[in-house]
């Protein structure tokens, strides 16, 4: 039986999620071994086995019950949500810099969002989606935001549909699958 899509999509962010925390740790422990294991390494191990083989583990039950409870209704948003909401802000602010009033420059995201939103992974926003994400923005706009504005108007000027591309282009990438044939590690 065939997967659907949003199986394969959901085994590939399992898949990098791993990936990442297996070299993260791996990182830390060669760094200083003492301070990697007074720092939880060995916990944070067992919490990576847990995952791969379905075993048990305190940080598992604790979000288990956390599921249960306050998260159970409307969990927030993960990580490649929040940096896909992040390029849209972000593209907003360009726009804005290019002469449109805030508005104006929701409009145009909503509009690009329609054109594009399937193949970048991100549906439509309405402007009042849109007024939320920016509302909601954590943590809020700092310098390495202004730096990725700075550069995307040197690289596109003042041409709002390629600010568009650009940022749309990077929310892309934040919910872009892992290649097909990866494994579990």
């Amino acid at each position: 039986m065939p997967k659907n899509l949003s199986t394969e999509e959901d085994e590939a962010r399992a898949l990098r999620s791993l990936a990442c925390l297996w070299t993260a740790l791996d990182e830390l422990q060669k760094g200083n071994p003492i301070a990697w294991r007074e720092a939880g390494g060995f916990d944070a191990q067992d919490l990576l086995r847990a995952l791969e083989t379905g075993g048990a583990h305190p940080l598992l039950r604790k979000w288990e019950e956390l599921k249960a409870g306050p998260a159970r209704n409307r969990p927030p948003p993960g990580a490649s949500e929040q940096a896909a909401r992040r390029f849209i802000v972000l593209l907003r602010v360009a726009l804005e810099r290019t002469g449109l009033s805030k508005a104006a420059a929701r409009k145009h995201i909503a509009s690009a969002l329609q054109k594009y939103g399937r193949q970048i992974g991100l549906s439509s926003a309405t402007d009042e989606t849109l007024r939320h994400w920016e509302r909601d923005l954590k943590p809020p706009l700092g310098p390495q935001d202004e730096v990725a504005i700075a550069h995307a108007l040197d690289r596109c000027g003042k041409n709002r549909e390629l600010l568009a591309k650009h940022f749309l282009g990077f929310v892309e990438f934040a919910r872009k699958p892992l290649p097909a044939g990866a494994r579990w590690r």
